[in-house]
């Protein structure tokens, strides 16, 4: 691997962090994610989409999960105890 495409698989939670605020309170899903990222030249494995979803919510994203047949994600906004920090 490249240490261009490497900068960019590191990106990818930047760009995931984009995507949900752009798409808040709508329902997004693995396919989406994946394909946004691919649009950025990125290619990650769902297992890696999986733990950076999990580093956005410890960052403090309000993210929720609806699983299913097709799990989605919505993006409620920053976690209230986050921004009291502020």
């Amino acid at each position: 691997m490249s240490d261009t495409q490497n900068l960019k698989r590191r990106l990818a939670i930047v760009y995931l962090k984009e995507y949900f605020e752009a798409n808040k309170h709508l329902p997004v899903t693995t396919n989406n994610l994946l394909d946004y990222l691919s649009f950025k030249d990125v290619f990650i494995e769902r297992k890696t989409l999986i733990e950076s979803i999990k580093a956005l919510k410890v960052y403090g994203m309000d993210i929720q999960v609806e699983k299913g047949r097709k799990a989605s994600y919505f993006y409620q906004g920053m976690k209230q105890e986050e921004n009291d920090n502020v």
